[in-house]
């Protein structure tokens, strides 16, 4: 579910695609939590939902590297673009 919403909110469908990450990861069972995370703090940025990202972003935890990606992402999220 996971990453056929992720490939929704890509495509455009943000709403959508959102619901159906949420949906995975409140289902559970997943192999990769924090990816599932990140994706979605990803998708919430994509969808222009800065708020939801960051707090997506700061849940990621682990030491296989999608913490360090979140972090990044965070900082990305955060920074203002001028």
């Amino acid at each position: 579910m996971v990453n056929v919403g992720f490939a929704l909110v890509a495509a455009g469908q943000a709403d959508k695609g959102l619901a159906l990450i949420e949906g995975g990861i409140k289902k559970g069972n997943l192999k990769r939590l924090d990816d599932a995370r990140l994706h979605l703090g990803v998708a919430y940025a994509s969808a222009g939902k800065k708020d939801l990202a960051i707090k997506a972003f700061k849940s990621v935890q682990g030491t296989d590297g999608a913490a360090d990606l979140a972090r990044l992402w965070l900082v990305q999220t955060s920074t203002p673009m001028n």
